[in-house]
């Protein structure tokens, strides 16, 4: 949530983060209220305050000059009521999505296990509800410099094993090349610019129905997937960056979709340190959001069923959400000395697709993924 000003040495969440403990503590202190202001640089962009009635010297050099020196309070938008406005790009549920993923499940079921992909899309069929106060929250202590969170606990951040747990991607197999060029018969004969590539046109268009799925449908399908549900690009339809992995999960390939998947989400914590604060942010908000549910037990969720893997736990939150602030002052003021058994929210192997128990009790043979044979676990990858 960095500031983008040119007059400015350091980034409204840095300061924010370094100043909140303070001052939240303090009833009669400089703090007044979180707002946002006008991006001097971008009038047509908010960037995160905080406002104060009299800025502080020290806070000149860190955040943008507006008017006569002063971030005037209650500009344009109050930061409570901003905090809570939902993401546009979310796995909302989707019942034209829904209704396509029962006809695919008819006749490629079996072919989703194969690729890994099963698991995730019986998650996002339900929806997660957001609570975008928590994640501008966590993200106010992301330090993009090393891609983890500086919490009072110690450093943190998603791994490739948090992926798999909550998700179901596998962590095993080749890692995709992005940069490998290959033909893609089906985008000759596919309607993807314009008005043809956002979502609604073109599940219309792609979306059959039939006594069978053919092999363009299936890419059709997965390309749609991807692009919306799975990694909520925030260009808001169908990102042909997405389509050389849609083709090659739809001929049968298998790939480490859980590394893949995770720099997705590192790239979340960089554009949300470098970018003006936008409710269009693109990326698998969603998991971070699961993330912070499954490492902070505090937050209490409801768990509904069925739970396939240990997102579905946390999809619903039981109590109340707190506001921005209070989730400031929860990740400021969290107790340094956590118990090690706090950092350990995926006890039951059972939990998830069966690779998952067979790779953590044989964990010595975990040592062929490292060197790229994954044949262990061919029989399991379901």
């Amino acid at each position: 949530m960095a500031s983008g000003s040119a007059t400015s040495t350091g980034t409204s969440s840095l300061t924010l983060r370094r100043y909140v403990k303070e001052e939240m503590s303090n009833p009669g202190g400089e703090l007044h209220n979180q707002t946002f202001i006008t991006n001097p640089d971008r009038i047509d962009t908010q960037i995160l305050g905080p406002a104060f009635f009299d800025l502080p010297l020290k806070f000149t050099s860190c955040y943008p000059i507006v008017g006569e020196g002063k971030l005037i309070k209650d500009q344009d938008l109050n930061f409570a009521d901003c905090s809570t406005k939902n993401f546009v790009c979310w796995p909302v549920q989707d019942s034209d999505w829904n209704k396509w993923t029962n006809h695919i499940l008819k006749f490629k079921r079996t072919d989703l296990k194969g690729i890994g992909l099963w698991h995730i899309i019986s998650l996002l069929r339900y929806g997660i509800p957001q609570n975008p106060a928590l994640i501008h929250a966590a993200l106010a202590f992301w330090d993009s410099s090393f891609n983890y969170f500086r919490f009072n606990c110690g450093m943190m951040a998603p791994t490739v094993l948090d992926v798999s747990f909550l998700t179901g991607l596998p962590p095993f197999g080749p890692m995709f090349d992005i940069s490998n060029s290959i033909d893609i018969p089906f985008l000759k004969v596919m309607k993807t610019s314009g008005s043809y590539a956002s979502f609604g046109n073109f599940l219309r268009n792609e979306a059959k129905f039939e006594d069978k799925v053919s092999d363009r449908e299936f890419f059709a399908y997965l390309l749609y997937t991807l692009c919306k549900m799975i990694f909520c690009h925030s260009g808001k339809k169908i990102m042909l960056e997405f389509a050389p992995l849609a083709y090659r999960l739809s001929q049968g390939q298998k790939f480490d979709l859980a590394s893949h998947f995770l720099g997705y989400v590192y790239k979340i914590g960089s554009d949300s340190q470098s970018k003006p604060l936008l409710f269009n942010i693109g990326g698998p908000l969603w998991f971070l959001q699961l993330w912070i549910l499954a490492y902070f037990p505090i937050f209490e969720v409801a768990i509904s069923e069925p739970v396939n893997v240990y997102g579905d736990k946390f999809r619903n939150m039981a109590s109340k959400p707190l506001s921005l602030v209070g989730y400031l002052q929860y990740f400021y003021n969290m107790n340094e000395n956590k118990e090690e058994t706090e950092f350990r929210p995926f006890v039951d192997w059972n939990i998830g697709p069966a690779w998952i128990k067979d790779m953590m009790e044989n964990r010595g043979a975990t040592i062929l993924l490292l060197l790229g044979e994954v044949s262990y676990f061919q029989e399991s990858f379901s």
